[in-house]
């Protein structure tokens, strides 16, 4: 802007082309049409700049559209507003652009703001915008930190987005801060998945796929920590320990949990020589349960033994010794059925060999410490015992034989003879109406189970007690010795009578 070689107070226009402005006597300056000044506006048409700078570094103007500055078109410095060092935020470099700056030392007083201000009250409208662009591109939005209104109240609080954009794509949200304090991302409402008074949601029901990745180095540790009030150290943590790529899992400041790079689950214990995958549970010093099987539908109410709602449990046997205790609970449901129920099932035919090879669908070894391995039990041993609580009825020797505590019961009442008759008789012929009075006999005795009579293959079959079938045997025996006895005594009586009377022929005879 050229100034004139003198003042004309009655010219109203510039006189001459190097006379760009004149004032006349009244204060009005007349320029060329590029600039007006009327009293009270000064006024740059559209496109005409205000350079600064004696090199001309800097311009300032209207483009019919936007206000520009260029900071930096001949120079290389930055602009500043309240600030005569507005690159000190780039550590002494020329990377920023703006710098905004708070010199008053004031309690009072804030740092330097920024602010962005909007009239607007309408519910979720734009307050507020701070956008990176790149000026080639078609899409030119790449990123963006936006301010919407929580509601229509014009004192209501107010969510933050954070946008960005993928290549030859929209710019989209990808994290919320909402006016709840909750945080979301991939999730524009985390309210709804959040019910804390803070907390992180990340992704929403609708993704596919969520994650959160902590990378580290390869010998590092990647935590993810908990602690509360009054604590300086984590109370509970999940880590991942790369060099030896293990996971622990602690509690109350105590690892209890572990996964092993072989993949071992570990509660209270990491290792496993004899365990390739699996679960290992050390119990430490603990003798009650070790685990516990559970149902929500199941109150059986027997407390003194272990959860109501307990159905399944396993334990030491022994506080030192160890051994295993397998414990099955039932509630009553009408008809009984098992508390413990074992079965086996076998993808092929099985064994029909009979020998001391031989293997059933279930099989059950037992076995005595030989060194640090395992041997026959010895001579007379018992392999298995079945009880009634605490007292033993059943018992299975190293031998083959069976042992059972019984009662001494033999059928002295019935005619025991006539009873092993009629069980075959009644087998035989189980469907004959005139039957089933003698069957019910045979039921009434126990040695037939009620009602377990049935035909399988065209043959008849029953339940047997096989002790009473052993007593009503011994009974039989006694009953038929008894009979020899009796005909014994009669035969001798007879022969007794007939010496007599070959004795009384004799002397008629003579």
């Amino acid at each position: 802007m050229a100034i004139s070689k003198a003042i004309n107070p009655d010219v109203g226009a510039p006189a001459g082309s190097n006379t760009q402005v004149q004032f006349n006597s009244s204060g009005v300056m007349g320029a060329s049409s590029k600039l007006t000044f009327d009293g009270t506006d000064l006024t740059l048409v559209d496109n005409s700049k205000v350079t600064l700078g004696t090199g001309g570094d800097a311009d300032l103007y209207y483009d019919g559209t936007n206000v520009i500055l260029l900071p930096y078109v001949v120079g290389n410095g930055n602009f500043g507003i309240g600030t005569t060092s507005p690159d000190v935020a780039a550590n002494g470099n020329n990377d920023v652009v703006v710098t905004i700056s708070n010199s008053a030392t004031a309690a009072d007083h804030h740092a330097a703001i920024l602010e962005l201000n909007a009239s607007t009250s309408t519910n979720t409208a734009e307050i507020g915008k701070l956008a990176f662009t790149r000026s080639a591109a078609t899409n030119k939005d790449h990123a963006s930190i936006r301010v919407l209104t929580a509601s229509g109240d014009a004192d209501a609080g107010a969510n933050m987005l954070f946008m960005t954009k993928t290549l030859n794509s929209a710019i989209a949200e990808r994290m919320r801060i909402a006016s709840s304090g909750y945080v979301g991302i991939g999730n524009g409402n985390p309210d709804e998945l959040l019910n804390a008074t803070t907390g992180l949601a990340i992704g929403n029901v609708s993704d596919a796929t969520s994650e959160i990745t902590i990378a580290t180095t390869t010998s590092g540790t990647g935590e993810l920590n908990f602690t509360d009030t009054g604590n300086t150290t984590a109370q509970g943590y999940i880590r991942y320990f790369h060099d030896g790529n293990s996971m622990r899992f602690a509690a109350n400041a105590t690892e209890y949990m572990y996964l092993t790079t072989g993949g071992i689950l570990g509660i209270r214990e990491d290792t496993n020589g004899n365990m390739t995958n699996g679960i290992a549970i050390n119990q430490r010093a603990n003798d009650n349960e070790i685990l516990a099987l559970k149902c929500t539908d199941v109150a059986h109410g027997m407390t003194g033994l272990t959860e109501t709602d307990t159905y399944g449990a396993f334990r030491k046997y022994e506080n030192n010794g160890g051994g295993l205790s397998i414990a099955g609970y039932s509630d009553a449901h009408g008809p009984a059925g098992n508390a413990l129920h074992l079965r086996g099932t076998l993808g092929e035919a099985a064994d029909t060999t009979k020998s001391t090879s031989a293997r059933g669908v279930v099989y059950m070894a037992t076995l005595v410490k030989d060194g640090t391995a395992g041997g026959l039990v010895g001579s007379n041993g018992n392999l298995f015992a079945i009880g009634n609580s605490e007292t033993t009825r059943f018992i299975f020797d190293a031998e083959g034989s069976g042992h059972a505590d019984v009662e001494w019961t033999t059928y002295d009442t019935y005619n025991d003879l006539a009873l092993i008759s009629d069980m075959e008789d009644t087998l035989l012929a189980m469907e004959a109406p005139d039957q089933t009075p003698r069957r019910h006999a045979m039921e009434a005795t126990g040695i037939i189970g009620k009602d377990s009579w049935h035909m399988e293959d065209a043959k008849p079959r029953a339940m047997v007690n096989f002790t009473k079938l052993a007593m009503l045997h011994h009974g039989a025996l006694i009953q038929t010795g008894d009979r020899f006895k009796l005909l014994e005594d009669r035969l001798n009586q007879t022969e007794a009578k007939l010496l007599l009377a070959e004795t009384k022929l004799n002397l008629l005879e003579n």
